[in-house]
């Protein structure tokens, strides 16, 4: 059960660089906070799945 949340915390902040990058390579500041906030909620729901 551990490893299985270590791997999702893993893959989750795998795709948070991947946004940045691609953010950064876009140049665009409000895409990138747009996708800030996404990843956010994302995270949020995940957790909260998680507990239930």
């Amino acid at each position: 059960m551990k490893s299985r949340g270590n791997l999702s915390k893993l893959i989750t902040f795998l795709v948070l660089c991947g946004f940045l990058i691609l953010a950064v390579k876009q140049g665009n500041i409000i895409e990138s906070l747009i996708f800030s906030v996404l990843i956010l909620i994302f995270i949020a729901v995940k957790f909260i799945f998680n507990k239930i």
